[in-house]
């Protein structure tokens, strides 16, 4: 895909992703914004808590901005891959999807960034294979601090507290971003 491309999905948005080159691997263009869905994959070690088996899973975030109309539009999800105990008692790998739409605010104080948004999420059921026991609520809201570095990527932090949450990548009207892994119990 060239820059200007933007081919619809069906869900309405553009698609700002690297497309794949000859090799089978995903090359940087010009006006695409890396896709970080391919990095997020099951990173294991959530077996065990305190030597003992428990049912849980990895978790990740991952998120996707697109400016439009003044404002900031897309979408977070929050990936959990089930471990083998919450697999036996019938547990499968399920997503969160939450709709998302940014004001862009002053940058907070973090480490370099340069660009605040005050972001609404709405739960989106439809999307979302969770049982709604885990997703534990429905919509609500964050403010991001985000720090884009001339080569492209972005380093994401949680504005009231400065703390980093996520690393991504960024281009001229869209960001993204996807969390370290963590282990969540049940």
């Amino acid at each position: 895909m060239g820059c200007g491309d933007k081919s619809d999905d069906g869900s309405g948005r553009a698609d700002l992703h690297d497309t794949e080159d000859d090799s089978g691997g995903h090359g940087s263009q010009p006006g695409t914004l890396p896709d970080l869905r391919g990095e997020a994959e099951d990173p294991g070690g959530c077996e065990e808590v305190l030597g003992a088996a428990a049912a849980g899973a990895a978790s990740m975030f991952f998120g996707e901005y697109e400016e439009s109309d003044g404002a900031w539009v897309g979408e977070e999800r929050w990936l959990l891959f089930a471990n083998q105990t919450w697999r036996d008692l019938g547990g499968t790998d399920c997503v969160v999807v939450w709709s998302a739409e940014a004001t862009q605010t002053d940058a907070p104080a973090c480490t370099g960034c340069d660009l605040g948004l005050q972001t609404t999420l709405t739960l989106d059921e439809g999307a979302t294979t969770c049982d709604p026991a885990i997703v534990g609520g429905s919509d609500g809201t964050e403010a991001y601090g985000i720090a884009r570095a001339s080569g492209g990527d972005a380093t994401w932090y949680l504005a009231t507290t400065q703390e980093r949450f996520g690393d991504g990548h960024h281009i001229d009207g869209a960001l993204n971003f996807l969390t370290d892994p963590s282990c969540r119990w049940w």
